[in-house]
């Protein structure tokens, strides 16, 4: 980042999204705002103890330049006829790579379409470097009845940070999380045969508690609660990015911590 310059080319200052992995290492941006000049009371600045007439002052407000999403876990429905698998990879899809400060989206969409070798390790951008970036590849069996799995480490979420894609209708223009599963196994009695190989499910966006297409703006977290990512049977496609089988996911919005700063002038 640079240290010194015009707003101007702050804002235009280019970022990757993998470098915004980490809380910790989240850049916060906010409106540019103009200075103004401090009469004796007007207004009231506690915070400038020492101001006098004819001092100049800004107030801005920052936040989080990114959003958040964030999953529990995921699980069959009481009437799938699943009855085992392993999630094998969670994998980040038609999503921008690059962002700048002024709220613009650099580039092109990433989307690694309907080819199932493109969702591993080693493939485009989900590089060992990226892993836990934008994609978690770590196979996790189900458990309990119906079948659930959720994050290794217990009391995480796998999460990802994310650009605001910036289109609220179309669905082909939303964020996508590709699901891999393999070893699944029907229950007995059931005429499901699930075969050999990998299956997919592609969350195709997300949608609030009223069904309305959500969406993502910086400085939000999303999370997906386990309960709202239920699947059966007609939900898996041994095609990755197909619509239809797309899932749409609840979601629930939190808003990380504004937080109001006074430069020191």
């Amino acid at each position: 980042m640079p240290t010194g310059g015009t707003v101007a080319a702050l804002k235009a200052v280019q970022l990757e999204i993998t470098s915004q992995s980490a809380v910790a290492d989240v850049v916060l941006s906010g409106d540019d705002k103009p200075l103004q000049t401090w009469t004796t009371g007007s207004p009231a600045l506690p915070y400038a103890p020492g101001i006098t007439d004819g001092d100049k002052y800004a107030e801005v407000e920052i936040g989080p330049a990114v959003a958040r999403v964030e999953i529990e876990g995921l699980a069959t429905t009481a009437s799938s006829a699943v009855d085992g698998f392993t999630l094998e990879g969670i994998y980040v899809n038609n999503f921008f790579e690059k962002f700048n400060l002024a709220g613009t989206v650099v580039g092109t969409k990433v989307q690694y379409g309907a080819t199932p070798a493109a969702y591993a390790q080693g493939q485009g951008l989900y590089t060992p470097a990226n892993a836990g970036k934008l994609f978690d590849q770590s196979a996790v069996a189900a458990t309990g009845i119906p079948k659930e799995v959720i994050p290794p480490t217990a009391g995480q979420r796998w999460a990802y940070q994310v650009v605001p894609n910036g289109n609220s209708t179309d669905a082909n223009e939303q964020l996508q999380l590709v699901f891999k599963l393999s070893n699944l196994a029907a229950k007995a009695g059931s005429s499901v045969n699930f075969g050999t190989g990998d299956q997919f499910i592609t969350v195709r966006g997300f949608k609030d508690g009223s069904g309305n297409i959500v969406e993502l703006e910086k400085g939000k977290i999303y999370t997906i609660s386990k309960a709202d990512f239920t699947f059966d049977e007609s939900n898996l496609s041994t095609i990755p990015n197909t619509s239809a089988v797309s899932v749409w996911l609840k979601v629930t919005v939190k808003a990380w911590t504004v937080v109001p700063v006074k430069p020191n002038l």
